[in-house]
């Protein structure tokens, strides 16, 4: 754990971000800098509550890793007070330095199959504890959350518009990925007009008309240069064959961009238990220059935003638990949380295959869950240990 916040440390400017973390507490006993260190160690030692938080700070480790002499570093009734006046533009900006050290390392962009590289944002919106946030990302070499804007019920596309214009175009993202809720026009002509970027959607939406006019080109009989672009393969990752056929010059709801369609059919050879085999489904995009592979791998990437972000956050810090009914507390947490999950991931990446390897746990399969173990009995040999 030691070797972890010394990494944090020398890669990312934590000990700034925690200096300057405020809140609206008057003379308060237990710092800023302290709830933020506590909050953002959440995710890298797998606490899913505050409970769980203020239990683990009582400990003799805990005292003597925080360089406390008091009967505990704080309480969760503390760090609720806390977070009730949390300075969250202080965590965005710091979200956003973290991401300027990744941009840095290069691992922002994403590769595509037909060799070009693009900066990749993700939009999806999902449910925390009673609170919904729509959450934009970066996929890149990881899948890196950067910011959350909290909504209500059935309001996703007015926060997608929030979060997309406070990040998307500082970030320099070239295109934005969603699901079919995004193919409409506001969100469309928003990437395009205000982010100065394409978008790109996968549904399975078969009534609407730019899908069925692709559909009826498409089964048409092969014709010399007639526009398609045709292509079959294996994934052998993902053990799937596909099948796409794309085109471009399609026009929709009076806009004026053209649009590229792929159809896309996918058959696994190994399908998990309950889930059907074949799928048929459509992207659609406003970058004609894409190529049907690229368009396919885009929209795969989709999933990176529920599975590396949304079920990581879940399994790691409980986000989707009834934790407080104050939205604000939520947002706040969540935004420390996404800062904790970039540093934790990359660390994961660089350093803890060699970790594991030195434990003795070399040849078992890497979870982000199994490196959380070891650095949580890590800490155990403070127990009897000078501080």
């Amino acid at each position: 754990m030691g070797k972890f916040r010394a990494f944090c440390n020398r890669t990312f400017p934590l000990q700034q971000w925690e200096a300057r973390a405020r809140d609206q507490r008057r003379r308060p006993q237990i710092a800023p800098s302290v709830v933020m260190r506590v909050v953002t160690e959440m995710v890298c030692l797998g606490q899913k509550s505050l409970l769980a938080v203020d239990q683990f700070v009582r400990t003799v480790q805990a005292r003597r890793w925080h360089g406390s002499h008091r009967a505990m570093v704080v309480s969760d009734t503390t760090l609720e007070r806390s977070l009730r006046g949390w300075d969250l533009a202080g965590t965005r900006q710091a979200l956003r330095e973290a991401l300027g050290v990744l941009e840095g390392q290069g691992r922002l962009e994403s590769a595509l199959p037909s060799g070009r590289r693009m900066r990749v944002g993700l939009v999806d919106s999902s449910e925390f504890g009673g609170f919904y946030g729509c959450v934009f990302a970066i996929s890149g070499a990881l899948d890196v959350a950067v910011d959350i804007q909290m909504h209500g019920r059935g309001k996703e596309l007015e926060a997608s518009s929030e979060v997309l214009e406070r990040s998307g175009a500082a970030l320099g993202v070239e295109i934005v990925v969603g699901d079919a809720l995004y193919l409409c026009a506001p969100h469309i002509q928003r990437c395009r007009q205000r982010l100065g970027a394409h978008a790109l959607v996968k549904t399975r939406q078969q009534s609407l008309t730019i899908i069925q006019d692709a559909e009826g080109l498409f089964q048409m009989p092969p014709q010399p240069a007639d526009g398609i672009q045709r292509a079959e393969g294996i994934d052998r990752r993902a053990a799937t064959r596909w099948r796409i056929r794309a085109a471009a010059g399609f026009r929709w709801q009076q806009m004026a961009y053209e649009f590229k369609v792929a159809r896309v059919e996918e058959h696994r050879l190994k399908p998990a238990p309950g889930r059907a085999a074949d799928e048929l489904f459509w992207v659609v995009t406003t970058d004609t220059s894409l190529s049907g592979q690229d368009m396919r791998q885009l929209a795969h990437r989709r999933w990176g935003i529920e599975n590396n972000v949304f079920k990581r956050l879940s399994a790691l810090v409980g986000s989707k638990r009834v934790s407080t009914h104050n939205q604000h507390v939520k947002e706040a947490q969540l935004l420390i949380w996404l800062l904790g999950l970039v540093m934790f991931g990359l660390w994961v990446v660089l350093r803890a295959a060699d970790a594991t390897a030195r434990i003795g746990l070399a040849g078992a399969k890497l979870t982000w869950g199994m490196v959380s173990s070891v650095l949580v009995g890590s800490l155990w040999t403070l127990g009897s240990a000078g501080v």
